[in-house]
């Protein structure tokens, strides 16, 4: 959910389609050669947003702790990702405008 605030602009309709591309690309897919280990990484955050949304819509309070660990992880990664970009002096619509625009590949 942290790494979801980060990558859904305030008043735009949060998906997961939205939330799963953005993260991708926060999360390095430029920089991952192999297009197996990149559909691993998008079937990966696929399911992770399903685990979310069990718990956030359906008050699901059973989590396996692999997943668990996984969105642990994940939303580390997202949110070191974007204090290394603030700390540049980015905003958080500027970051989320570049990674809108590398998954158009501009």
């Amino acid at each position: 959910m942290a790494s979801e605030r980060l990558l859904i602009k305030t008043g735009e309709k949060s998906t997961a389609s939205l939330w799963q591309t953005r993260m991708l690309w926060l999360l390095g897919s430029e920089s991952i050669d192999d297009r197996q280990d990149r559909a691993v990484l998008d079937t990966n955050l696929s399911s992770l947003y399903d685990s979310r949304s069990r718990i956030v819509h359906q008050g699901d309070t059973v989590v396996d702790r692999a997943d668990l660990s996984e969105m642990r992880t994940r939303a580390a990664h997202a949110i070191f990702a974007f204090v290394e970009m603030w700390a540049l002096g980015k905003t958080q619509e500027e970051i989320i405008k570049s990674l809108d625009n590398k998954m158009k590949g501009i």
